[in-house]
């Protein structure tokens, strides 16, 4: 059997299963950006959500990676790499979502709007006579990206391999003609972080004792919006509360040349097997290197990170500068 992704030269190669999954899993190891390579892209469909459902039905048709599950290609996400191929490439369908996750997936959405609300009134850099931001998307537009790596050889003949990406930004907003992007998590207070913590700054505290430059998947989710809305500067805002108080966590990144590489990789890696799982299935797990990514996004994030801002809404509008390491203070607290 030949197998053959779009654009890329039919070689006898391919012509083995085992040998094409062995081939893909070398070119893993490789950094995906090459010298005398181009990449470019452009937006092959735009969606404009009025209905969730409406709208999630469109998104499952498409079988393409989003920005949500691209860091689970990396061991960095919330669900595994084989899982998400499988079931974008129609292996498998989506487990049914537990009590607790449709829990914190409302939670979530609930508050979004709150999230938005604070952001704009209170972090977002302020409005002059001259210099207005000016809202470009939010959250309402979802678009495929159409990826175009070109690559020439040697011969001076090209090859010219296209692949497709999802994204569904949560804020796009546009200053000086310069757009930054906003992606807002929300986490479920009692949920996905425990209530045994103490009160909602504690949490919030403890969360950034633990990411102290955000989470990796967090970060490469806005990371991927950045880089294809044009941004330079990009925000994970967290709004941490039980309904009545509320803490926001605010990281500040910029854009980096290996981060790019970093996500055009990801995406690379992503329809590549989902090619593959769609021509024969995947019968084992994907190893996706958990440990090196760990490392390689941890410097990535380090020279990516600009800013880190917390603000108590439910107390005076305080904003921390400093944010106290409990750890330090119960060194025999475990995590």
């Amino acid at each position: 059997m030949l197998f053959k992704l779009s654009g890329v030269r039919s070689t006898s190669i391919f012509s083995n299963y085992r040998l094409m999954l062995a081939t893909i899993g070398k070119m893993s190891m490789l950094p995906f950006y090459k010298p005398n390579s181009k990449r470019s892209f452009k937006v092959l469909e735009s969606y404009k959500i009025e209905n969730l459902e409406d709208w999630r039905k469109w998104r499952n048709t498409k079988g393409i990676p989003s920005a949500s599950i691209l860091a689970s290609c990396y061991g960095l996400g919330y669900d595994t790499f084989t899982s998400c191929i499988r079931r974008l490439s129609g292996l498998c369908q989506k487990d049914t979502d537990s009590f607790f996750a449709k829990k914190a997936m409302t939670h979530g959405s609930e508050y979004e709007s709150r999230a938005k609300e604070i952001f704009l009134e209170h972090l977002i850099e302020k409005e002059t006579e001259t210099t207005k931001n000016v809202i470009v998307n939010n959250g309402e537009i979802s678009e495929v990206i159409e990826i175009t790596y070109s690559e020439q050889f040697i011969d001076e003949t090209e090859s010219h391999n296209k692949y497709q990406f999802l994204m569904t930004p949560d804020m796009i907003y546009s200053r000086d003609g310069k757009n930054t992007v906003v992606e807002f998590k929300c986490p479920a207070y009692g949920i996905a972080v425990g209530k045994n913590e103490g009160s909602v700054w504690v949490t919030s505290v403890n969360y950034v004792n633990r990411y102290k430059q955000g989470k990796p998947s967090h970060f490469i989710q806005a990371g991927c919006y950045a880089l294809f809305s044009n941004a330079e500067i990009f925000y994970v805002v967290l709004l941490f509360t039980d309904g009545t108080n509320e803490e926001v966590v605010s990281f500040g990144y910029k854009m980096t040349e290996e981060l790019k590489e970093y996500i055009y990789y990801g995406i690379f890696k992503c329809n590549c097997y989902i090619a593959v799982a769609k021509a024969g299935g995947l019968k084992y797990p994907v190893r996706t290197a958990k440990q090196i990514n760990i490392l390689r996004i941890a410097q990535i994030m380090e020279d990516s990170f600009i800013s880190k801002s917390t603000l108590s809404v439910s107390v005076n509008d305080i904003e921390y500068d400093e944010i106290p390491d409990l750890d330090e203070e119960n060194p025999d607290k475990s995590e």
